[in-house]
């Protein structure tokens, strides 16, 4: 019968017990390491996420803010029910009506702001519609009066599924046409659309039609029918 060295066999019993609790603790310990760093990492991050309040006394133009967007420069702008304010990361510069100035904004209540295809800011406003020249700094207007829409009132603005600019006013919906820089009625098939739209969204298939009494519509483009 074979003599083992009990001694050697204690040896490696031992030593097999201790490289498994040798691995078992280094592990726990990179997976302790590993979870503690991705909190850390979370809450510094969480940390960072800072929010500032920018209000009347800040510069803002007044207090009700009613659409907000970021234009082709960086600026920020925010409609008001008192003016428009545009924000550069420092300070606001401010734009509110102006009956001797007829490139002002055409009235104070701002309600929708919008970028076109080409990079230019839309302002819907109480009173016309108007559209932002950066190089002069001020806008140009158009209402009743100077074009073909037959409504001052601006309900909402968007862009179709071609880029081009939607009007809807308290009294038809339009598309404008930038080369001849007119509003057309916009129909579907020769049929105009109810005259309270208010919510206009766009997607690569279809178009979807709110109104403010009507109920909702959904323009599907390849065959252009309305439903």
């Amino acid at each position: 019968m074979p003599r083992f060295n009990l001694n050697i066999i204690r040896y490696t019993i031992t030593t097999g017990w201790e490289l498994h609790i040798f691995y078992f603790l280094t592990f726990r310990s990179f997976l302790l390491s590993l979870l503690l760093g991705a909190f850390l990492s979370s809450y510094s991050y969480a940390a960072n996420n800072v929010f500032v309040k920018y209000s009347k006394s800040e510069g803002l133009v007044q207090n009700t803010v009613t659409n907000s967007l970021e234009d082709t420069h960086g600026y920020m702008w925010f409609s008001t029910f008192e003016g428009l304010s545009r924000f550069d990361g420092y300070e606001f510069k401010n734009y509110r009506h102006s009956k001797s100035d007829p490139t002002s904004l055409p009235h104070n209540f701002t309600k929708k702001l919008l970028l076109d295809s080409q990079g230019n800011l839309w302002v819907a406003t109480k009173n016309g519609l108007a559209k932002y020249n950066s190089l002069k700094d001020n806008f140009t207007n158009y209402n009743k009066d100077n074009s073909q829409l037959n409504s001052n009132e601006i309900f909402t603005i968007a862009l179709n599924k071609d880029g081009n600019l939607l009007v809807s006013t308290a009294a038809n919906l339009y598309l404008y046409d930038d080369l001849a820089s007119s509003f057309l009625p916009f129909t579907v098939n020769g049929k105009k659309l109810p005259a309270d739209i208010k919510v206009i969204f766009s997607e690569p298939n279809k178009t979807w039609i709110g109104s403010l009494a009507s109920g909702i519509f959904i323009l599907e483009h390849s065959s252009n029918t309305l439903y």
